[in-house]
């Protein structure tokens, strides 16, 4: 049962009461599978007689993989919060649970017993006293027990591993699943490390560093920022230092930074030189692909100018950084839009006539269905696409399914002669069936442009979306009418192109909800083709540090 939490701004939900049904059973079924990583994840620490998996998960992975799980926890919570809708209460207790199963391991060990077994002439079973070859001791009283603590944090699962790349994988469709809710998140991660000789030549690089990260906040302030000691807290400091090793690498804290949710590393280095001159770098790497996205650096100089060089260089990666997160703090359009267009025929048709091919006057029956399943799907992705003022770079996948299929029976009465005999008159019957299918689908990037008047009114415009390449198949096979069997048929490939081409829609924005569009519209019939047009979308306004 669904239970609706009161909205204290007392506006109503989005989904109906059915709508909101689904989308609990569609979280609740998520979170199981998120129960079930947590399980392959802490697998290698079980002492199974049994293991399914082959543990190769670093530390390190596997404390993002949970604490990631934890994230996407949360904006379940989020998405059934924004629809008012409460998950229900646990219903059971752990230890009933727990004795419960122990119960059906008394009954699978009782089982094993001599009696129970049919054994092979011949075969005698043996029950060593002692030696534990059938008898299991289990306590079936079972104490009280400790509730978990689970760590929600902000990080994202990024590995060079094979394995750990499948699980980031099924974790970003999870959280595609939920878009609209984390499209309310923050922006982008970054991660700063400074190093540096120890004495004036850290001091430097910590002064760089931190200087990067106010101007950071100042003009991206929805962007999340953490330096070299939250990521050694989060992945413990001992294997921090284990890590690193004995010399940094860009590779290596590229992959730290991916490990602990961070799309960008900045690192700071500074080195003092045998005549006390002190020269400092810093460079900007992608941990998505590892690459370095900026680098600058100070010409080497004393102590006290190397301060004023640190100033300007940090003005320089600053400027550098302005144009790798444009866009990331600016309000923008997120949701989809969708159009379909349908088509349903299913009809029966009798008429006298003659047949096919040799004309013979005939009582005929012809049996018709076609389907036409034509849909663009369109999904607002200005964060992983761009966005540029009121344009939304959006995601599109078109389908496009079309099947014919038409059975034409024939019946009647016509003169037949066979050697050696006279003429007579004989039923015939005589049928043809042909079979139309074609297909194709395609995803393109496209921009969105979205545009809202003074007056409230808005027009949703996506100005080209290319046709979609079709290909098919056209089938005949039968029987013709006639005193001789005169079986036929035939393939034929085929091709075509569809699609919705454009989309042009006009509404007018609701003043309690004005940072939300919301409609659907819909023309002609199921039978002759019916063309529907729904869109949802929200403005974003990301969060500010």
């Amino acid at each position: 049962m669904v239970m609706p939490i009161p909205n204290a701004a007392g506006a109503d939900a989005l989904l109906n009461e059915h709508q909101q049904r689904h989308l609990l059973s569609s979280c609740q079924h998520i979170d199981k599978l998120l129960g079930d990583i947590e399980q392959i994840v802490h697998s290698s620490a079980s002492r199974s007689v049994f293991p399914r998996y082959t543990s190769t998960l670093t530390a390190v992975q596997k404390r993002v993989a949970i604490d990631y799980v934890a994230r996407i926890r949360e904006r379940l919570l989020a998405a059934l919060r924004s629809q008012h809708v409460a998950p229900p209460a646990a219903h059971g207790h752990d230890v009933f649970a727990i004795r419960t199963i122990l119960t059906f391991v008394d009954i699978a060990i009782e089982e094993l017993r001599p009696s129970h077994m049919r054994l092979a002439q011949g075969v005698v079973f043996v029950d060593t006293p002692g030696q534990g070859s059938l008898a299991l001791a289990y306590c079936p009283t079972v104490g009280s027990s400790k509730e978990p603590k689970t760590m929600f944090r902000k990080i994202r699962a990024t590995s060079s591993t094979t394995h750990s790349s499948a699980l980031c994988a099924a974790l970003l469709l999870i959280v595609l699943f939920a878009g609209a809710a984390m499209a309310q998140g923050k922006g982008s991660s970054i991660m700063t490390y400074a190093s540096g000789t120890p004495g004036a030549g850290k001091s430097l690089a910590d002064m760089v560093r931190n200087e990067i990260g106010i101007g950071l906040l100042q003009q991206f302030p929805c962007v999340d920022q953490m330096d070299d000691d939250v990521a050694a807290a989060l992945v413990g400091l001992e294997r921090w230092k284990q890590l690193l090793g004995a010399e940094t690498s860009d590779a290596t804290l590229a992959e730290i930074g991916g490990a602990v949710g961070a799309r960008y590393i900045i690192v700071v280095r500074t080195s003092v030189l045998p005549n006390g001159d002190i020269y400092t770098s810093t460079v900007v790497i992608d941990t998505q692909t590892a690459r370095m996205v900026a680098s600058r650096d100070a010409p080497p100089a004393k102590p006290n100018d190397a301060v004023t060089a640190g100033k300007a260089l940090v003005n320089q990666i600053l400027n550098d950084l302005a144009n790798i997160l444009k866009g990331q703090c600016d309000e923008h359009w997120t949701g989809s839009i969708s159009y379909s267009h349908r088509k349903e025929v299913s009809k029966n048709e009798s008429s006298a006539g003659y047949s096919s091919g040799q004309h013979i006057p005939a009582k005929i029956t012809v049996s018709t269905t076609e389907r036409l399943d034509e849909t663009a799907d369109i999904l607002l992705q200005a964060m992983a696409l761009g966005s540029s003022g009121d344009s939304t770079m959006s995601r599109v996948v078109q389908k496009y399914h079309y099947q014919k299929d038409v059975i034409r029976n024939e019946s009647g009465t016509t003169p037949c002669r066979e050697p050696g005999r006279n003429p007579y008159r004989r039923d015939l019957t005589g049928d043809e069936k042909e079979i139309r299918t074609q297909n194709g689908q395609n995803t393109l990037t496209v921009p969105v442009t979205i545009s809202v008047s003074p007056t409230g009114d808005y027009r949703i415009m996506v100005y080209k979306i290319d046709k979609v390449k079709t290909t098919g198949r056209f089938e005949r096979s039968g029987n013709l009418m006639g005193c001789k069997p005169n079986p036929f048929s035939s393939i034929a490939e085929t091709d075509g192109v569809s699609g919705v081409g454009y989309i042009d829609l006009k509404g007018k924005v609701d003043p309690i909800k004005a940072d939300i569009l919301v409609g659907k519209i819909v023309e002609g019939d199921i039978v002759n083709g019916q063309k529907t047009w729904s869109w949802n979308l929200r403005l974003v306004k990301p969060k500010k540090n």
